[in-house]
C-alpha cells in the first residue's frame, strides 16, 4: 500500500493529490518509451471515472490493477493458447466478461443520470440496486470460471459428447465422430 502511495507521489509533479494526463504520459515514457500513446490515452480517459482530466488515487489504483490484470490474462493466455481456447471454461469467462463489460457501461451511465435524484436517500432505487447484483454476480463468475480453465474435465482428448466436442471448440474430434 506504501509503495501504490509512493509511485503516486512520485508521478504527481505539481504535488496536487491528482494525476493529470501529462503527467501519466511522462511517467510512462519514462518507464516504457516504445508504449503508443493512443492506448494510454484511452486508459487514462477510462479510469478518469468524474470526466474531469484528474485522476485521483483511488482511480489510479483502478487503472494499475486494470492494466496488471489485462497484462498477466494475455501472458496467461499466451502460455498455452490452444489449450486455453479449446477449454470451455475459458469460453464461458470471456462470455462473462463481455456481459460484465455491457452491465458495468449500463450501470454507471443510469447510476451518473440518476444520482442527483436519490444521492441522499438511504436505500438506492431499485434498477440501481439490481444492476449492482447482476455485476457481483457476473464477476463471481468470472472469478470461477477463471479458477477452472486449469482443470481439464472437459478437455478435447478426452471422450466426450459430441456438444462438448462443440462447445470447447475441438474440431478435430468432431470431425472424427462424423
Amino acid at each position: 500500500m506504501a509503495r501504490r502511495r509512493q509511485l503516486f507521489r512520485a508521478i504527481d509533479k505539481d504535488n496536487s493529490g491528482e494525476l493529470n494526463h501529462g503527467e501519466i504520459m511522462s511517467a510512462v515514457q519514462e518507464i516504457w518509451p516504445q508504449l503508443d500513446t493512443k492506448e494510454v490515452t484511452r486508459a487514462f480517459e477510462t479510469a478518469d471515472e468524474d470526466g474531469s482530466g484528474l485522476l485521483s488515487e483511488l482511480e489510479f489504483k483502478m487503472m494499475i490493477g486494470f492494466v496488471v490484470m489485462l497484462i498477466t490474462g494475455f501472458l496467461l493466455y499466451y502460455a498455452i493458447p490452444v489449450r486455453t481456447t479449446q477449454s470451455l471454461w475459458f469460453r464461458v469467462k470471456v462470455v462473462l466478461l463481455i456481459a460484465a463489460g455491457i452491465n458495468a457501461f449500463l450501470f454507471r451511465a443510469k447510476m451518473q443520470a440518476s444520482s442527483d435524484s436519490w444521492d441522499l436517500d438511504p436505500i438506492p432505487p431499485k434498477r440501481i440496486r439490481i444492476g449492482a447484483a447482476v455485476s457481483l454476480t457476473l464477476w463471481a463468475g468470472v472469478v470461477i470460471t477463471g479458477r477452472t480453465i486449469a482443470y481439464d474435465w472437459f478437455d478435447c482428448h478426452k471422450q466426450l459428447p459430441y456438444f462438448m466436442y462443440w462447445a470447447a471448440g475441438c474440431v478435430d474430434e468432431m470431425a472424427a465422430l462424423q
